[in-house]
């Protein structure tokens, strides 16, 4: 199963653990923007939730956006469970 999440973020899930992904624009040797990604994994689906909350947190400006985030956040959360319980 693979969890798609506002277009920074996969989770994908293996025999063994959680993989979450995060893409973000980054700069190849010549300078052009490349879109790149970094690899983290995790026991729990709820500790790759953590995650994602925490990263997508450290890029609020100010306590509305960090509000319209977590609202996001709990509606993604509630879509998900969701899925998993009709598969």
């Amino acid at each position: 199963m693979i969890i798609f999440c506002n277009g920074d973020f996969t989770a994908e899930r293996d025999k063994f653990q959680w993989i979450l992904t995060e893409w973000y624009d980054g700069k190849d040797r010549e300078g052009n923007t490349k879109r790149q990604s970094r690899e983290s994994y995790y026991a729990t689906l709820a500790q790759v939730c953590g995650e994602i909350i925490d990263r997508s947190a450290a890029k609020c400006d100010g306590i509305e956006d960090l509000h319209t985030l977590l609202g996001g956040a709990t509606a993604l959360l509630e879509k998900v469970t969701m899925e998993s319980i009709s598969v």
